[in-house]
């Protein structure tokens, strides 16, 4: 296998190699092209560039560590795969966002529309981080303790920062938001 992983560095460090090789003749010829083309048509034109060279960057990087990684796990590998698509998808949003803030009310417009968005996708994830650490700090109940909610009774053996696990009397797992558990009444039983 460390044979295998070595190769498949070897063809990530090539494909890397070429692209920048690739990206510095795109860059140079897009400057030589300056002279014959419109500053707002050639700020489309370096948008471009960033995107096609930031999608062939994400694509050779994710398939590259998938391979490396899909050898020890499958699952593993597909959650590392994933995680480099959205952080290089959120690179080149930047770099995209970061040329098009040159006009300051784009600018402005863009960072209004990206805080309303982000603000009202991640309400109920930072809803239940917050709840996660309010139970941290308060800890009505404890793992190990036995407690009803919801009408299910179980035993809790997790407290995380999303949700708590409660564990039933069949082995079955009921995971709960910690938004809902602040919110919800809780019988503790006391053994």
């Amino acid at each position: 296998m460390n044979v295998k992983n070595n190769a498949n560095i070897t063809k990530i460090i090539k494909k890397i190699t070429i692209l920048i090789f690739i990206l510095t003749i795109s860059l140079g010829l897009s400057s030589y092209m300056k002279e014959w083309i419109q500053n707002e048509y050639y700020l489309f034109l370096q948008i471009a560039q960033v995107i096609v060279i930031g999608y062939i960057i994400i694509e050779i990087l994710g398939n590259g560590i998938y391979n490396i990684v899909a050898h020890n796990s499958k699952e593993t590998a597909d959650i590392i795969k994933i995680l480099i698509k959205i952080v290089g998808a959120l690179i080149i949003i930047s770099v995209i966002i970061s040329y098009l803030t040159q006009n300051p009310i784009i600018a402005t417009s863009i960072g209004t529309i990206s805080a309303i968005v982000v603000g009202f996708a991640s309400q109920n994830i930072i809803g239940n981080v917050i709840a996660g650490l309010y139970i941290a700090i308060t800890r009505p109940f404890k793992i190990g303790d036995k407690i009803t909610i919801f009408d299910k009774t179980g035993i809790i053996y997790d407290i995380g920062l999303l949700n708590s696990k409660l564990s039933n009397k069949d082995e079955s797992i009921v995971i709960i938001p910690n938004l809902s558990i602040v919110t919800a009444t809780i019988i503790l039983h006391r053994d």
